[in-house]
């Protein structure tokens, strides 16, 4: 059976807040699950990299983008488990394909045999203490089901 047949029943999805905009997809080929929250409107597909929803975010904003890219073998994805935390996760810049200066954060998390790859997004190079607990705080409302 196709891997992505194996991920159709799974769901991947932010908990519903107040101020965050959010949406998740079921696995259809050629995509996996994933879900997509940000605070401003979502102008993306929940499966399409956030690029139109960055751009809209205001210096205050985050845009959170996860998947499931089901039981990888790849070892950059590391044993946790639900609710994730962004604590710790280094602050990075300059991500191939985003047209802003943006910092942001990845967690590469092995979780009940899911490989979820969670990239948050700030569009401003280093958060505000306020917007790092504020994406912190959405990364651990992210279910998988």
């Amino acid at each position: 059976m196709p891997a992505i047949a194996l991920l159709a029943a799974v769901t991947l999805a932010f908990a519903p807040a107040p101020s965050w905009h959010a949406r998740s997809a079921r696995a259809r080929d050629p995509s996996p699950p994933c879900a997509l929250a940000a605070t401003v409107p979502l102008r993306e597909a929940p499966c399409a990299f956030p690029h139109r929803t960055v751009a809209a975010l205001p210096p205050t904003g985050i845009a959170i983008w996860a998947v499931d890219y089901g039981d990888s073998p790849n070892a950059a994805f590391r044993a946790r488990r639900l609710p994730l935390r962004l604590a710790g996760t280094p602050l990075q810049h300059n991500f191939e394909g985003l047209a802003c200066n943006c910092g942001f954060q990845q967690i590469l998390a092995r979780v009940r045999g899911h490989s979820l790859w969670v990239f948050v997004v700030y569009n401003r190079m280093r958060p505000l203490p306020a917007q790092e607990a504020r994406a912190a705080t959405e990364v651990a409302r992210l279910a998988l089901e």
